[in-house]
């Protein structure tokens, strides 16, 4: 088997040690944090078992070791919105700090955006100040009023996206008369057709199943005086002037990321005329078929489904049917706490599972905030996922002898990426320029998945050759 050159087996051997020493320093300072008089280590048995040590001090309660997902801040609104309206009753200490949170996150100009990281728009402002409303903050608080105000300035909520019309239509402080037809019948479509959800990445499948069941039978909370009192807060008109369908296609500019394509543009036309004179028939077969599908993930998943959004609606869904004594819908409650590898034809690897659909889907993407998320992708370099996807396609490579052209641009992709103190980073950008980006300091997770991968290309690069 043909190898790379010794002199790139060395440098790669040289920047791990670079980034060893990073990560060395780095967890050094954890330890000195967090770990108080821990002694120093000799030898790798020694720092093996002081990292053993470490980790006892992250591990939870019940043994795993949870992860930060408090970056974006469209999750924890749906989670309080269906408290809400589900009558689920949160711990004091919770709402506490959550009131905190959202506080501390606050942007200077008063608004929220789609994440910490972004800048204030009308998704992430309305969604915010809704869940501090559900929280019991008073709406004259000088925090909400800068809020409001920020809101207002954009136009109010009327032109929050369609995942945010979503919410608040649940919330029952916007009108299912004001969304785009979520379609419900389009999961009696045959399996073959290109437009089946199942060609659809899992996660915008499994959100836009529950979605469509709330849709298809107009879930809403009944009114109380944080219902009526937020229809006035969040508008700049009287909320019984509105024009709901008029607002369909009402997304504040600031929000727009994916605007509608023609066919999607198209298509809505069509089917909104649909949606006004639909099948009763089809209708109650496609709301038995979605709440079959809500019960199998239930079932398979034990009520965590594949993640948080799809959760809370599924919890949704299962207290409107089955009732909130109900066993099921309990279990969905208890798992409130846990709340907070295949490969694709093209030899790359994607996120959860194999891409599934065409491209064209994406023509189809209705939500305005988010791209390329109706199937997925390989994602070949940058990120830590990819980083691992990397590292598998080596792998691979290795297993079937045959080191390709691929596997010397990964090691120069690396070796020009490590930064002065031996580590690597990529900011956040990344993702929505989809290009890499680096970021202006090292980070621990991506040095980590470097290492791993030079680790690798450093062993097929200088194995010897009847190891290969």
């Amino acid at each position: 088997m043909q190898k790379l050159s010794a002199a790139t087996g060395r440098q790669i051997g040289h920047r791990l040690l670079e980034g060893r020493i990073y990560c060395s320093l780095l967890y050094i300072s954890l330890q000195s944090k967090f770990v108080c008089g821990s002694p120093a280590a000799h030898t790798a048995v020694d720092a093996a078992l002081k990292g053993m040590h470490f980790y006892r001090h992250l591990q939870a309660e019940d043994g795993h070791w949870a992860g930060d997902y408090g970056g974006p801040l469209f999750l924890l609104p749906g989670l309080l919105i269906t408290c809400h309206v589900a009558r689920i009753p949160l711990a004091e200490a919770w709402k506490r700090e959550m009131v905190r949170y959202l506080r501390s996150v606050q942007l200077p100009d008063g608004g929220w955006g789609l994440h910490i990281e972004d800048k204030s728009t009308v998704f992430g402002t309305a969604l915010s100040y809704t869940s501090l409303r559900i929280l019991g903050v008073d709406p004259d608080d000088p925090d909400m009023v800068r809020a409001r105000d920020n809101l207002h300035s954009k136009g109010g909520a009327a032109g929050i996206p369609s995942w945010g019309k979503f919410w608040l239509a649940i919330l029952n402080v916007y009108s299912w008369e004001g969304m785009n037809t979520l379609l419900p019948e389009m999961w009696l479509f045959p399996a073959w057709m290109p437009a089946h959800p199942s060609t659809l990445w899992c996660h915008c499948r499994q959100v836009y199943l529950p979605m469509s069941y709330c849709y298809a039978v107009r879930l809403s909370a009944e009114e109380d005086p944080l219902v009526l009192s937020l229809r006035q807060e969040l508008y700049v008109q009287d909320y019984a002037t509105i024009n709901w369908p008029a607002q369909r296609n009402n997304v504040a500019a600031c929000d727009m990321y994916t605007p509608h394509s023609t066919l999607l543009t198209a298509a809505y036309m069509v089917l909104n005329v649909y949606e006004a004179h639909h099948s009763s028939a089809l209708r109650k077969r496609a709301v038995k078929e979605l709440y079959e599908h809500i019960q199998a993930d239930d079932r398979f998943t034990k009520c965590i489904s594949i993640g948080p959004i799809s959760k809370t609606i599924n919890m949704l869904v299962r207290w409107y049917v089955d009732g909130p004594s109900s066993s099921i819908f309990q279990e969905h409650v208890s798992r409130i706490p846990d709340y907070l590898c295949m490969r694709n034809t093209d030899g790359g690897f994607a996120t959860y599972e194999t891409k599934r659909g065409g491209r064209l889907l994406e023509l189809l993407n209705p939500s305005e905030v988010f791209g390329d998320i109706m199937i997925d992708y390989t994602y070949k370099h940058g990120t830590p996922v990819s980083s691992k996807n990397t590292y598998y396609k080596c792998a691979l490579a290795f297993v079937t002898r045959e080191v390709r052209a691929e596997v010397q641009r990964a090691c120069q992709f690396l070796l020009d990426r490590q930064m002065p103190n031996g580590g690597w980073g990529e900011d956040f950008e990344s993702c929505e320029q989809r290009l890499y980006i680096q970021s202006s300091d090292a980070q621990i997770h991506n040095t980590c998945w470097a290492l791993l991968e030079s680790a690798f290309l450093h062993f097929v690069i200088c194995a010897p050759k009847k190891q290969i």
